[in-house]
């Protein structure tokens, strides 16, 4: 079976995450994640320096790539070749 392709884009669409499935994300997940958007800005995927969002966010290297590992297992990440994707809209409220 393949991916049905977006009319817009040409690109494969993704499947989203079924409600059943999602998994609660911690308030740092949401700072890393943030900085992860931030960074990447409007590219789809790209190196992201763990030293530089931790340093900037007030947290540990180690917090940060915990946490990156974390969402790729919850799919809201891919990691492919060390660059980051985001995979998913993401809607949180703090």
């Amino acid at each position: 079976a393949t991916a049905k392709k977006s009319q817009k884009t040409g690109e494969k669409m993704k499947k989203a995450i079924p409600i059943s499935e999602l998994k609660p994300i911690t308030e740092t997940e949401i700072t890393v994640l943030r900085a992860i958007a931030i960074n990447l800005g409007g590219k789809k995927k790209g190196f992201v320096p763990y030293n530089q969002i931790a340093k900037a966010n007030n947290l540990d290297r180690d917090v940060v790539a915990r946490a990156v590992k974390k969402m790729a297992k919850n799919r809201i990440l891919k990691i492919e070749d060390g660059k980051l994707e985001i995979l998913h809209v993401v809607s949180v409220s703090v």
